[in-house]
C-alpha cells in the first residue's frame, strides 16, 4: 500500500484540508521515500495495540516541495507528529529527503523504534501501554 493510497483510504469524508478537528497524529511524507510505505502498518498495529482507529486518528500528509519542507520543518519522511509534537525532534536541514531516526542503542534506522513510538504515541493521547490496557483477560 502506498502513502498515498493508504491517505485516500484512510481520512474520513471531507477530512482534508478540514483544520476544525485534525486527527491527533499527522505522518508527513515524500513520494520519494519508501520507508513511509513500511510505517503505516507498523503504526496501524501499534493504534490498534492502544485501543485507537488508524483511520480516525492519522492524517497522512505529503510534503510536495522543499519550500514547502522548509514551511512545515519537515526534516524528510517519514516525520511523526502527535499533537504537533514531532517524535524524535530534528532541527533540520529541512528538505525533501527520507529522514533517519536514532534507535535506543545510537544506530541510524530509516524507521523508529517501535517501543519508543508506542511509548511516545501513548503519552501524548494518554494511553495506557500495558499489555492488558486493551482487553486482556486478567481483571
Amino acid at each position: 500500500m502506498s502513502p498515498r493510497s493508504a491517505s485516500r483510504n484512510t481520512a474520513p469524508t471531507g477530512w482534508q484540508g478540514a483544520a476544525e478537528h485534525p486527527p491527533p497524529i499527522e505522518v508527513l511524507w515524500w513520494q520519494g521515500c519508501p520507508s513511509t510505505e513500511r510505517l503505516v502498518p507498523v503504526l496501524r498495529e501499534l493504534l490498534d495495540e492502544l485501543g485507537f482507529d488508524f483511520e480516525a486518528t492519522v492524517r497522512l500528509r505529503e510534503v510536495k516541495s522543499d519550500a514547502e519542507a522548509e514551511r512545515e520543518k519537515f526534516a524528510g519522511s517519514p516525520t511523526i507528529r502527535v499533537r504537533g509534537r514531532e517524535f524524535q525532534e530534528s532541527g533540520g536541514p529541512y528538505r525533501l529527503t527520507c529522514r533517519l531516526y536514532r534507535l535506543p542503542d545510537g544506530r541510524p534506522s530509516p524507521l523508529p523504534d517501535r517501543d519508543e513510538l508506542k511509548e511516545f504515541i501513548a503519552a501524548e493521547l494518554g494511553a495506557s501501554t500495558s499489555p492488558h490496557s486493551n482487553g486482556g483477560d486478567d481483571p
